[in-house]
């Protein structure tokens, strides 16, 4: 090929890219193309076409271009520029060819480790010694209990049955946090209020700062404008690694417009990592008899007996959040690269994995006079 790719042969690839059609998602459109880069190595190619510009780039991130909007920040003269205009045409004209031959043929050379799939996460962990469990950790006996709780409970509200003032948020807190006393070094001498200022996020909002045994002023506060604080983040961590006690009413459940706030108390822990100190918390709730709704309960107890999914997800991307790129019904929850496993783990969990459809872009459905017969 030559040194430098020209704007000519950008132009011709975007009319080549159009022959197909492409997925939507609101008002971008995009195409995804893949093609090896070297002899070991598999790259993604995205493009988006989003207000007259079409973004090109990589799912390693490695490289990426606009235009016609950015062209004059384009590196003519990059390897993997030239890779695009060499490989892409070649995909398309196959595509175009035989869709059948095609897709088959990239299944086949598409290496697994860009693939995505789910397993049982049972099949997982009999397959691979040092897995995480925390049933195992939380213990029979409080496994037993709280997944017969969730089985039962799970879904109530929780609507509490006494006026919400700062004074009983922090009376749960206190429980929340003793409920872990020995790996947070409580003291049993230490308030509520002393807890929450020692180990929760602390951009409160101003919650800490009100009448602690006045109702009307929390519903001032709740009520009040906030600026992007976390006045539920009473166990710190990451965005997906803290535990939140949070608050909202019965009525934003059902109106946009309450009357007569029921406040709710609520629990929520998405982090499997954290998912025993989760349970304890619902536990010590449980056995104190006090109301409160369990966000995402069915997951834990899914995680808690083994009966959910594990992802699999391409190397390309990061597993924090890796499960959000699955749909609800298959109840993934924790996600893991194929390539992060070693040869014999790999040869054991094979034969329990499910790949998904390998998404490619077609030709557009050709217009007919008849179209009779029903799915």
């Amino acid at each position: 090929m030559a040194n430098k790719v020209t704007e000519a042969q950008l132009k011709k690839l975007i009319s080549l890219i159009n022959q197909l059609e492409p997925e939507r998602d609101y008002s971008d459109s995009y195409w995804k193309f893949y093609f090896p880069i070297n002899s070991k190595e598999w790259e993604k190619l995205s493009i988006t076409l989003y207000d007259s510009n079409y973004y090109f780039g990589f799912a390693s991130s490695k490289f990426s271009f606009c235009y016609p909007g950015e062209k004059d920040r384009i590196d003519w003269e990059d390897q993997i520029f030239k890779k695009i205009i060499e490989h892409v045409p070649k995909i398309i004209a196959k595509i175009q060819k035989n869709m059948e031959s095609y897709y088959r043929s990239l299944i086949k050379e598409l290496p697994v480790k860009y693939r995505w799939g789910v397993m049982p996460r049972k099949a997982l962990l009999l397959n691979i010694d040092d897995m995480y469990r925390p049933e195992l950790e939380l213990g029979a006996k409080n496994t037993k209990e709280l997944v017969r709780w969730i089985e039962k409970n799970g879904r109530e509200k929780g609507e509490l049955s006494e006026p919400m003032t700062l004074e009983l948020y922090l009376k749960y807190c206190k429980i929340a946090y003793n409920a872990n006393a020995k790996k947070l070094h409580v003291k049993g001498t230490e308030s509520g209020f002393e807890l929450y200022k020692r180990l929760a996020d602390n951009r409160h909002e101003g919650l800490l700062d009100i009448d602690p045994k006045s109702p009307k002023a929390f519903k001032k506060w709740f009520h009040g404008k906030h600026m992007g604080g976390h006045p539920w983040e009473i166990y710190r961590g990451g965005n997906t690694t803290h535990i939140n006690l949070g608050i909202t009413t019965l009525e934003r459940y059902l109106v946009k417009d309450p009357k007569d706030d029921k406040f709710i108390i609520y629990l929520q822990g998405l982090s499997t990592s954290r998912l025993v100190e989760t349970a304890n918390i619902a536990l010590a709730f449980i056995r104190n008899k006090m109301p409160f709704q369990f966000m995402g309960a069915e997951d834990v107890r899914l995680k808690l007996l083994a009966l959910d999914n594990i992802g699999i997800i391409p190397s390309w991307y990061s597993l924090h959040r890796g499960n959000q790129n699955f749909i609800d019904g298959l109840n993934v929850n924790d996600c893991i690269h194929y390539e992060d496993l070693t040869g014999s783990e790999r040869k054991k969990i094979f034969p329990y994995i499910t790949w998904l459809p390998q998404k490619v872009n077609l030709p557009p459905l050709p217009i007919t006079k008849k179209c009779t017969k029903k799915i």
